[in-house]
């Protein structure tokens, strides 16, 4: 994680705003569910942790309205996440190999 400076965040949170950047850096896109699937909660937490990381990160997405979703943003620059392609494809080889679920997932579109 490439926590940078700020307010100290408790773990789950931290956790939840990698994790939209990962959406956003490797898949282009985040929307409420893929938050809800991920972590179990609800979608009233799933829309807090969103509006709060926009808060954040203003740049790093915008909503597509006819899409439903964020979408990874022109300046995009994680705070949370430190990109890692070995982890990656360490996850999707898991997908390949039924360790996991696969989400389904539409080709990236970038605002």
């Amino acid at each position: 994680m490439a926590r940078k400076k700020g307010k100290q965040l408790n773990w789950g949170v931290e956790r939840r705003y990698e994790f939209i950047e990962f959406r956003l850096f490797w898949q282009g896109r985040i929307n409420r569910g893929d938050l809800m699937d991920a972590f179990g909660v609800s979608t009233q937490q799933a829309s807090l942790d969103l509006n709060a990381y926009i808060e954040q990160a203003k740049r790093n997405l915008v909503y597509d309205k006819s899409l439903r979703t964020y979408l990874r943003g022109k300046h995009f620059k994680p705070k949370y996440l430190k990109p890692d392609a070995e982890e990656y494809f360490a996850q999707l080889r898991a997908v390949d190999q039924g360790l996991v679920t696969q989400v389904r997932q539409n080709p990236p579109k970038f605002a």
